[in-house]
């Protein structure tokens, strides 16, 4: 899975999280194929996982500054996708 311009919503800061996070998915994709040891697995879910988390509270934040009508969708779905 990797980036591309499509994906972009306009906000440099959030493109440069959303790259970041896709880049952790496609590692975790791409060095499995090749068999991971349970370590580097470990590392970078949790490494996922704490980068997800602070992405998705700055999204949320800021779509709470604009007033965006559609934040309690986007909460749950970020809930989702933490669980």
């Amino acid at each position: 899975m990797s980036w591309e311009s499509k994906y972009s919503v306009g906000i440099s800061k959030f493109d440069d999280d959303h790259q970041i996070i896709l880049n952790l998915i496609d590692t975790y994709l791409t060095q499995s194929d090749s068999g991971l040891d349970l370590n580097t697995v470990r590392f970078i879910i949790d490494q996922l996982g704490d980068y997800s988390q602070t992405h998705f509270k700055a999204e949320e934040t800021y779509m709470a500054e604009i007033k965006y009508p559609r934040l309690d969708d986007h909460r749950r779905l970020h809930h989702e996708m933490l669980d």
